[in-house]
């Protein structure tokens, strides 16, 4: 609570929760569990707005769109998962009262590797998302379609963590490096990268673009 600095424990999940990701407005919270249940929380109030259940894997990772500009908004959420990709709407519904989860399934890419989703951004203009994999695949699909366009193997030991500023996307990946990744759409490719000790787990870009914030599997952030 912003007004009394008091916190609100979210109850529900019974194991260990794997993932969270706040909407871009901050009204909500998605959370995932290790048993592959997905929650919807309103966090003015740590009220359950809807679950899912994803019947074969977790969910590892999420990637909100911009809510629309209605009163109640629609809400437009990936949730991705070492199997699959679901699209979800999050929508109130008038007369039910509340909000309620609707979903479809995002068509996957033809490839042979087994992977499994770290991390997924928006390209500068919102109409690919950029799904980071273990096996070091770059996704990327189509939002208004749901359908994979390319993928992009880049060598290294997995893509861990994605972070987006302007027009430049960074990646964190398994054997220790950064990676700034330049392009447009569809179509993106290295063009410089340095190098840290351990495993690129999460990344952060300061808002003017001047620093980026990175953590590592050592537990050392730089």
């Amino acid at each position: 609570d912003r007004a009394t600095g008091q916190g609100t424990q979210l109850q529900g999940h019974t194991t260990r929760v794997v993932a969270l990701s706040f909407s871009p407005d901050e009204a909500l919270l998605v959370s995932a569990d290790e048993e592959s249940e997905m929650r919807v929380w309103d966090t003015s109030n740590g009220k359950l707005l809807g679950r899912s259940k994803n019947s074969i894997t977790p969910f590892t990772c999420f990637l909100w769109g911009p809510p629309s500009n209605e009163r109640l908004p629609h809400y437009f959420l990936f949730a991705l998962s070492r199997t699959q990709i679901r699209a979800f709407h999050v929508e109130h519904n008038i007369p039910q009262l509340r909000y309620v989860l609707t979903h479809e399934f995002v068509a996957p890419p033809s490839l042979a590797s087994v992977r499994e989703y770290t991390a997924a951004v928006l390209e500068p203009g919102g109409r690919f998302m950029l799904a980071a994999t273990t096996s070091g695949d770059l996704v990327v699909f189509e939002i208004a379609s749901k359908v994979c366009k390319t993928s992009t193997r880049l060598p290294c030991n997995g893509l861990l963590s994605l972070a987006v500023h302007g027009e430049t996307i960074y990646a964190g990946t398994g054997d220790g490096r950064i990676l700034r990744l330049t392009g447009k759409g569809a179509s993106w490719a290295n063009n410089g990268e340095a190098r840290i000790a351990g495993k690129v787990t999460s990344l952060s870009v300061r808002s003017d673009g001047q620093e980026i914030l990175a953590g590592t599997s050592l537990g050392h952030i730089y």
